[in-house]
């Protein structure tokens, strides 16, 4: 990991991160990246004209493609990044690839610095999406395997993929792990823990009633359905059940209410019919169903207009309100109440605890805009996180740096837009998770094919990698 104070910030402005894995050819060599030597940084004290938002930038990865999904916040005040990863025993990676694509684990302290890393994986490809901190001390990951019995993995492939859970100890040792599926296709998207200290698992799966899938596929043949689990400490099945309509129903985030209920997002082609109780208002839809704590639905919610609208994540609020972000094609029909400015363009609502609507928000460019990501900063606001291939067109004052740039947009609590940023380089750069910090700043974390160049002053170790901005305003003036 190489790590630079922030120069002045150029603001030339950027996954699909349902796997967006940029695999390049060429990789920046470790001579290319600029030291750790205090001659080689410079501090606004240093350049009086200086103004910039970054607080310090990392990249953090190894030889080939490393891309984060998820990050926590741990209870000693670090962070875990959760993703996957490509690359063999090379710069911020101690341990070599399984296989394909493996599990990648990475504690990071405030600073930016790497405590320690793991690499969980089997011969094929295994992607980490979701993680939670146990109780003990521990950490629950969570995400796919396509691969079979080998490397860490010490069962059979059931489909194609399964889910994949693994156990890491408080330093990052596996203490166990178990594969969930039937003979279809299963990913986990979103961890949960329960108020018995069981971990609730969310998911998506097409399989038929099979192996430790009890119900069969409730929509067409290959179409997903939300499959939700809850697995005891040691990974054991208390249950499972399938939640879904007639057509593909596609979970994308999860969170357990402080009532102990389980509250669920996706996306939905489904008319109304099983465990849907509206139709479709267009092509997709935000699909919201909150569940007991048995797993059994207690209400859902369609939301959406005449075209797709694709949820990314979910913001419970401390209220039991919550805010679901995701992009939309839709001009103003059905519920939507704005026209779209370009393609495709960032989209947020709000509910309230019982899933009635309480404000919305589309926000966007000439070309296309999507959200990953949204949290809630101290002082009430929210920032949506993402990515723009426009310049400066729409709700977006800046022009890009690379195809794809980073753009980060401010809410009040109202959902008014209150200021935006494009983060870039002349590469494609992509936001996973905004993480406020215990001294009112926030990470911007995500990854990177760009090497120095833009806003970016930390060459790339391979050819896609972690990419860490701290940021103590989001200001582009």
């Amino acid at each position: 990991m190489k790590k630079y104070t922030s120069l002045k910030l150029k603001y030339f402005p950027t996954f699909l991160i349902l796997i967006a894995f940029s695999v390049m050819t060429s990789c920046s060599d470790n001579d290319d990246v600029l030291p750790d030597d205090p001659q080689n940084e410079q501090t606004e004290d240093d350049d009086p004209e200086a103004v910039s938002c970054i607080e310090f930038q990392v990249a953090i990865g190894g030889n080939d493609a490393d891309i984060v999904n998820q990050t926590i916040t741990t209870s000693d005040g670090n962070y875990l990044l959760i993703g996957a990863s490509k690359s063999n025993i090379s710069g911020d990676k101690s341990e070599a690839s399984r296989g394909d694509l493996d599990f990648w684990v990475v504690k990071m302290n405030g600073n930016g610095d790497v405590l320690w890393d793991k690499t969980i994986g089997g011969d094929a490809a295994d992607v980490a999406y979701a993680g939670l901190e146990t109780p003990d001390g521990g950490f629950l990951i969570g995400g796919y395997s396509r691969s079979g019995t080998s490397g860490d993995k010490a069962e059979p492939n059931l489909g194609e993929p399964d889910l994949w859970l693994v156990k890491l100890s408080s330093s990052g040792s596996l203490e166990w792990e178990e594969a969930y599926g039937g003979s279809g296709y299963e990913e986990i998207r979103a961890l949960g823990l329960a108020a018995d200290g069981n971990y609730i698992i969310g998911s998506s799966s097409n399989s038929p009633a099979s192996s430790d899938k009890a119900e069969d596929s409730l929509g067409d043949i290959e179409s997903l359905d939300f499959w939700l689990l809850k697995v005891d400490t040691d990974g054991n099945i208390l249950w499972e059940n399938t939640i879904g309509a007639n057509k593909t129903d596609r979970l994308y985030d999860m969170a357990v209410t402080a009532e102990n209920e389980i509250l669920m997002v996706g996306s939905s082609i489904s008319d109304a019919g099983f465990d849907k109780t509206e139709p479709s208002q267009g092509v997709s839809d935000y699909w919201i169903v909150k569940a007991a704590a048995n797993g059994t639905p207690i209400w859902d919610e369609t939301f959406g207009g005449t075209e797709n609208e694709l949820v990314s994540r979910l913001l419970l609020l401390a209220d039991g309100s919550f805010v679901v972000s995701g992009s939309t094609f839709s001009n103003t029909s059905g519920d939507i109440t704005q026209d779209n400015n370009g393609e495709i363009d960032y989209f947020a609502a709000a509910f309230s605890s019982s899933g009635s609507p309480l404000w919305q928000n589309t926000l966007g460019t000439e070309f296309s805009d999507q959200t990953l990501t949204v949290n809630q900063l101290s002082d009430g606001s929210f920032i949506l996180g993402g990515y723009s291939s426009a310049g400066i067109s729409g709700d977006k004052t800046q022009e890009n740096q690379g195809f794809f740039d980073i753009w980060l947009t401010a809410l009040d609590a109202n959902g008014e837009l209150i200021n935006e940023l494009s983060l870039g380089a002349l590469g494609n750069d992509y936001v996973s998770d905004i993480v406020p910090t215990a001294d009112g700043s926030f990470l911007v974390i995500g990854h990177s094919t760009g090497d120095i160049s833009g806003d970016k002053t930390v060459a790339n170790l391979g050819a896609e990698d972690f990419w860490i901005l701290k940021l103590g305003c989001l200001d582009a003036d």
